[in-house]
């Protein structure tokens, strides 16, 4: 029977130490409730800590960062434009007590940031041009000139994106104060045009691109149609210098063979004879073909040297 108690009183012993303790991990923070109310404060550093046991609850909470992602949501801008936006921040609990006070739990936290930082985000984006909620450096276009339209230069913006974010980041904190939590970051992930709006600016943007293209293209055939012209004009000029070249050539030559000739023709009684019969030959193997049949006259100069002397 002694060991029986013994035993019992162990357990319940044991049981009540494992009620009564609660360990605390390093990426938690921790406090504990009795009948629905807080008692103590909240525990935010690691370790093993002690409660009543049976009787308190422990409720534990990230002492991490935490993600907020919304959806993507359709919105005007100061010019009436439908755009669709999306947005994530991050954020963190400061204060679980406070937090559990006000929220309860992560999902409503979620809940909660939904209405916060959307609407803040609405408001902004509500008082801004599209460029400036877009845009955040202020750059040149990489056009350096006019040639292709007004429409192909960078509009300048007023405030710029990261102006605007820290503006929503600002109105978010005012309406998440008071429910033990820290937004740290809000940031716009997604910028569209409405579906509608969409399509007409892409439609513009094309007929843009389309009369770019055409004016590249007809300044191109242009420039193609003077370099033909001046290869034309250069190869006419060339061949006709070529011509002259070739002309005067010849010229020379057959002045030079003439003087040769001449030269020979007056030498002696025997050269004459010697050209007279080398010009002949030339002359009858230039004029007289195989197929060929003469009709020879014996009077004839040109043909004596088919005459038969005896």
């Amino acid at each position: 029977m002694k060991i029986k108690l013994l035993a019992i009183s162990a357990i319940l012993g044991a049981l009540v130490l494992v009620q009564s303790a609660f360990v605390v991990n390093e990426w938690e923070q921790a406090f504990t409730t009795r009948f629905g109310k807080v008692t103590g404060k909240a525990e935010t550093e690691p370790g093993l800590y002690f409660k009543l046991p049976f009787v308190d609850m422990v409720h534990r909470f990230e002492k991490r960062i935490l993600e907020w992602e919304s959806s993507a949501s359709q919105m005007q801008d100061v010019e009436k434009r439908y755009i669709v936006v999306g947005a994530y921040a991050r954020w963190r609990i400061t204060d679980p007590v406070l937090f559990y006070e006000r929220i309860r739990d992560e999902q409503g936290a979620r809940t909660r940031l939904d209405d916060g930082i959307d609407g803040a985000i609405r408001t902004e984006v509500a008082k801004h041009r599209l460029i400036d909620v877009v845009r955040s450096e202020q750059r040149e276009a990489e056009v350096e000139d006019d040639t292709y339209g007004s429409d192909s230069k960078l509009l300048d913006f007023r405030l710029g994106r990261e102006l605007i974010t820290q503006s929503i980041l600002a109105r978010a904190k005012e309406r998440t104060s008071g429910w033990g939590i820290e937004l740290i970051d809000v940031q716009i992930k997604l910028i569209n045009l409405e579906p509608e709006t969409e399509a007409k600016t892409m439609l513009r943007m094309s007929s843009e691109r389309q009369r770019i293209a055409e004016k590249l293209r007809s300044e191109g055939q242009g420039e193609l149609q003077r370099i033909s012209g001046e290869k034309e004009r250069d190869l006419k000029e060339i061949m006709s210098r070529a011509y002259r070249e070739k002309q005067k050539i010849e010229g020379d030559a057959d002045a030079i063979a003439a003087r040769i000739y001449s030269e020979a023709y007056d030498a002696d009684d025997e050269a004459r004879e010697l050209y007279r019969l080398t010009k002949k030959l030339e002359t009858y193997q230039k004029t007289i073909t195989n197929s060929d049949t003469l009709l020879l006259s014996t009077e004839g100069d040109l043909f004596d040297l088919f005459k038969r002397e005896d």
